[in-house]
């Protein structure tokens, strides 16, 4: 078995293409960098929001798989206080139905 190694052609190829390119690399990079930094910065609110939107953004993709029509609309983002409050009522298992 081949393994990545200083002589490997693969190595020596991606050093050729990081060669020829390094300045745009480096443009690329310098660009990408300060939008990291805000990232960072705001991980926390990331984390956070991104399991909550992330099943919204999933059920939209099933929008389609009904037919030929799109049968979507935008119930909530987030969690649904109503349902959580039914749920919390009924000792957590979901006891409401209906809109």
């Amino acid at each position: 078995a081949t393994t990545l190694g200083a002589g490997s052609d693969v190595v020596t190829r991606l050093a050729q293409i990081i060669g020829q390119h390094r300045a745009e690399l480096d443009s690329i990079l310098d660009t990408l960098h300060p939008t990291l930094d805000v990232v960072a910065a705001e991980q926390a609110h990331l984390d956070k929001a991104l399991p909550w939107i992330g099943p919204a953004f999933y059920n939209q993709t099933l929008a389609g798989t009904h037919g030929p029509w799109l049968d979507i609309y935008v119930n909530s983002l987030g969690a649904d206080p109503r349902a959580l409050f039914c749920n919390l009522l009924a000792g957590g298992a979901p006891a409401c139905t209906g809109p």
